[in-house]
């Protein structure tokens, strides 16, 4: 009889540890899930990264494109500078030939004062007469 509690205690023993693996068991299926809705956050996650990359990326030939188009900008203010430097001297060479025109108009204008006094003489001349 003593080896009929001994297998009743045997039994007991195991039934106990079969509570235990089963106990166990559940610990590690909440485990598994928690691990699965973690997975799930991650791959959340992923895409959100992808979704940052490619926003980046969109970011980065929108720059380019800023940069092509500063680009255009700084050569078209080059050109336009250069533009304003040839209507300078153009406009240098006018005030040159307005100068000598000046001149010109100064040396007609002494000359007109010749005539007149040659005039204002003769009519002198003509008074005396």
């Amino acid at each position: 009889m003593f080896v009929g509690c001994e297998l009743v205690d045997l039994r007991c023993a195991l039934i106990e540890l079969c509570f235990a693996l089963i106990e166990l068991c559940g610990a590690l299926i909440e485990l598994g899930f928690e691990l699965i809705e973690l997975s799930f956050a991650l791959i959340e996650l992923g895409f959100a990264l992808i979704e940052l990359g490619f926003a980046l990326i969109e970011l980065g030939f929108a720059l380019i494109e800023l940069g092509f188009a500063l680009i255009e900008l700084g050569f078209a203010l080059i050109e336009l500078g250069f533009a304003l430097i040839e209507v300078s001297f153009a406009l240098i060479e006018v005030s040159f030939a307005l100068i000598e025109v000046s001149f010109a108009l100064i040396e007609v204008s002494f000359a007109l004062i010749e005539v007149s006094f040659a005039l204002i003489e003769v009519s002198f001349a003509l008074i005396e007469v």
